[in-house]
């Protein structure tokens, strides 16, 4: 019986032409170390597809003193798309010995694009201050689990932005420990810390207890830093909750909030979307018709309402904004206001506006009119259409609403 042949070698272009194979390696090398930045460019596409061939001559490339730091950066890039040991090796001590911050950040990149075999070599780093941000910069690029250890080593690290780096990455994890950590982090002595945590709580709001949640972040509304402030607003927004809703309630409350704090509460109310954060909303409104102020946070809150999405608090929002309009409050006598509802009761798509907005079309200024004819064609258009043809056949109609509706008419043959 015959011995079955051992199986041959695939056959490649580099098999069948190994000079030529070679010489469009030297080539796209050569481009590599003299052309311009478009030609390296294209160089450093072709390069990678020549495999672990182009590793040595890479490493050469990377001791040539003479080398400029675009073209380092270039290799640095190419050595990303290559696997094995010796890449992972000289982007390593590319990380450490990179004079120009382009080249070692693209070192960080192309090591971060390796995955997560790079993972206990960037490990390694962080036990020298002089690569430690960057080991951690790398760390964070690559989302594997295989992370969270070394930087939950780095939480304490002493330098604040270490801190908030390692802080930012765990944030894309779940974890008890990192939970714990998010928490401790609220009372780190950095702001930016501090934010750090807040935005990775706000993420993780959906697998935590939320109403514990609430009360680690409600302090933090009150920071002697606004960004901090303002992120814990967002933080409570996802968080979503009645407790959190009221928590904004309190700030918003309060005659010593900044403006740009009362902008993201209200934001928050209107991202949480529940029928109590909308009728917080209008107690707010009903506030600043009797005080006569706040416009900038009133226009805000007009402009907000016609975000939200879900359908029984989208019927609350046009009750609001309908309500207001028919107040005659000083609040809707200014344009922007006028302009801001109408937009608003459009973007909710509900029917129950029609009447509200075809009242506006009798407005003075053509702005509002327009607006109300835009807002009219995002609701039911059959519906909106024949409401506006029965009225065109009115008698009793004022000139102003009279000249509205058919401004109207007229546009909607467009």
């Amino acid at each position: 019986m015959n011995e079955p042949s051992p199986a041959l070698p695939p056959i490649t272009p580099s098999t069948l032409f190994p000079e030529l194979h070679r010489s469009s390696l030297d080539a796209a090398l050569y481009i590599l170390r003299t052309g311009d930045f478009q030609m390296r460019w294209d160089a450093a596409k072709q390069i990678p597809n020549f495999g672990a061939e182009a590793i040595a001559p890479l490493l050469t490339i990377l001791q040539d003193e003479e080398a400029d730091w675009e073209l380092l950066w270039f290799v640095a890039r190419i050595l990303g798309n290559l696997e094995g040991r010796e890449a992972i090796d000289a982007l390593i001590t590319l990380l450490k010995t990179a004079d120009n911050t382009e080249v070692a950040g693209m070192a960080a990149t192309a090591l971060a694009n390796l995955g997560a075999i790079v993972i206990p070599s960037l490990s390694g780093l962080l036990t020298d201050e002089s690569t430690r941000l960057l080991a951690v910069q790398t760390l964070s690029q690559i989302r594997h689990p295989d992370v969270v250890p070394p930087l939950l080593q780095r939480v304490e690290d002493d330098s604040p932005v270490i801190r908030a780096g390692a802080i930012e990455s765990l944030s894309h994890f779940y974890d008890p420990a990192i939970s714990a950590a998010l928490v401790l982090a609220l009372k780190d002595p950095s702001a930016s810390v501090r934010q750090a945590a807040i935005t990775g709580l706000g993420i993780q709001a959906d697998r935590v207890d939320k109403l514990q949640l609430t009360y680690q972040l409600k302090p933090l509304l009150w920071d002697v830093n606004l960004a901090v402030c303002q992120q814990t607003a967002i933080a409570l927004g996802r968080v979503g909750t009645n407790e959190a809703a009221d928590a904004l309630f309190e700030v918003l409350r309060s005659p010593h909030t900044p403006l740009l704090l009362q902008i993201e509460a209200v934001r928050a109310l209107a991202w949480i979307g529940s029928v109590h954060g909308l009728n917080i909303l209008e107690s707010l409104l009903n506030a600043a018709q009797q005080r006569g102020n706040g416009m900038e946070v009133s226009h805000e809150i007009m402009t907000i309402l016609g975000r939200v999405d879900h359908p029984i608090a989208k019927q609350r929002a046009v009750e609001i904004l309908l309500n207001l309009l028919q107040s005659n409050c000083r609040l809707v006598e200014d344009i922007k206001s006028k302009q801001a509802i109408a937009l608003s009761l459009g973007q909710l798509g509900q029917l129950d506006a029609l009447n509200g907005l075809i009242e506006l079309l009798a407005d003075a200024n053509a702005s509002v009119r327009f607006h109300a004819i835009a807002a009219l064609k995002q609701l039911d258009v059959n519906a909106a259409h024949q409401r506006l043809q029965e009225l065109a056949m009115q008698d009793d109609l004022s000139e102003n609403l009279k000249q509205g509706v058919a401004i109207a008419l007229q546009e909607w043959k467009i």
